[in-house]
């Protein structure tokens, strides 16, 4: 019986986490908005270029940081769970 709740366990924060990592619709329809106003953007990214790509690239790594921290806290505390309940199951038995 434990070992089927720690296997749904797992098995929803898979999916959990796999959810977190889909590319969301939003963040498409924020792209489309980007691409648009790049056009207007132009004079500035020709004046600034350098400094415009460092800083997206900044946000971007930002946000890989953040996925990478969240999914190695999520495999942790995972581990932990699943290793507190077989120690629990190996002390019964």
């Amino acid at each position: 019986m434990k070992r089927e709740l720690v296997e749904s366990y797992f098995d929803w924060n898979e999916i959990r986490l796999e959810a977190y990592l889909r590319i969301d619709p939003e963040l498409i329809e924020l792209e489309g908005e980007c691409e648009k106003t790049m056009d207007e953007l132009e004079p500035y990214i020709e004046q600034y270029g350098h400094e415009f790509w460092t800083l997206i690239d900044r946000i971007v790594s930002a946000r890989h940081a953040v996925e990478a921290y969240i999914s190695r806290e999520m495999y942790i505390r995972g581990f932990l769970d699943y290793e507190r309940l077989v120690c629990e199951t190996e002390r019964d038995v």
